[in-house]
């Protein structure tokens, strides 16, 4: 009796081994163990880079082509697009984007969207985040509910990229004075950006959302945005340039204050600085 009972322990140690060996344990404790390690590991996620990656499209490449701009000149702007299509402001310490690259990328937008000067668009990114580097310092508190566009944004945003954790505040006013809905690099208005997003969508050849916290769609979406506030106050938007200050003081500060821009074109006011800002930066990028 004694031989068999160590027969069968011997046995179950034998087929525990080749378990070991072909590397499967199906033991429910083991099993339950490892569950327990996973939840426990730490997950450090800068940046998300969806399955379905858009390349650049041969239809923009044509348009860089027919509006004058060399091979070498695409050949930039595409090397630009691959970089910042993987690029998402979901970290509090998000860092700037270059003044080269922001211009590629605005320069880019610009024609495919047969925008306003791109300098503007710059000049725009830079009073609102500073680049990408600050994108609010806010949270919504229960007290106060969020608008519903901006937590329809918010749950299309997980959705989509729900490996992302949104736990840093996305917009741009103290928490004393109370939170807008502004979102993303551009500060754009959630209402605004679900507008506009399907359109970006399929310009980009793409069928899955597109975050306001990702900073391509981010650049399109801003361009199509004054492309729109220029026809409004009944100009092309070709004809909005940094040397026609009145136009551009107008279209930044309808940007910004929408029907009230009237009030934000004078001296020191936001029309007034984005274009100061704008001439300063093209100064500077011809030079270097």
């Amino acid at each position: 009796m004694a031989r068999i009972a160590l027969a069968l322990v011997l046995g179950y140690f034998l087929v525990f081994v080749l378990h070991l060996a072909s590397g499967g344990i199906s033991s429910p404790w083991y099993e339950l163990s490892a569950k327990k390690e996973r939840r426990t590991e730490p997950k450090v996620l800068q940046y998300y880079e969806p399955k379905n990656q858009f390349p650049f499209p041969i239809e923009h490449a044509r348009k860089l082509y027919t509006a004058g701009l060399s091979f070498e000149e695409i050949l930039r702007i595409a090397t630009v697009y691959e970089k910042y299509k993987r690029k998402y402001a979901f970290l509090k310490a998000s860092r700037p984007i270059p003044n080269d690259a922001a211009y590629l990328l605005a320069r880019h937008v610009s024609i495919v969207i047969e925008s306003v000067d791109p300098w503007i668009l710059i000049a725009i990114l830079r009073l609102e985040s500073e680049g990408g580097e600050h994108i609010g310092s806010c949270r919504f508190y229960v007290k106060r509910k969020a608008p519903r566009s901006f937590r329809r944004l918010i749950a299309k945003t997980r959705r989509v990229h729900s490996f992302v954790k949104i736990s840093y505040p996305v917009v741009a006013y103290s928490s004393k004075g109370g939170c807008g809905d502004e979102v993303g690099i551009f500060q754009i208005r959630a209402w605004f950006y679900l507008r506009y997003e399907p359109e970006i969508r399929r310009l980009l050849g793409v069928k899955h959302f597109l975050s306001p916290w990702h900073y391509l769609p981010s650049f399109f979406v801003a361009a199509a945005i004054l492309r729109d506030i220029a026809k409004v106050h009944g100009v092309l938007p070709a004809n909005v340039t940094i040397e026609n200050l009145k136009l551009c003081r107008k279209v930044a500060a309808t940007y910004n204050a929408g029907r009230n821009w009237r009030y934000h074109v004078g001296k020191r006011k936001y029309g007034y600085r984005a274009c100061k800002l704008a001439l300063k930066l093209s100064k500077k990028f011809r030079k270097t």
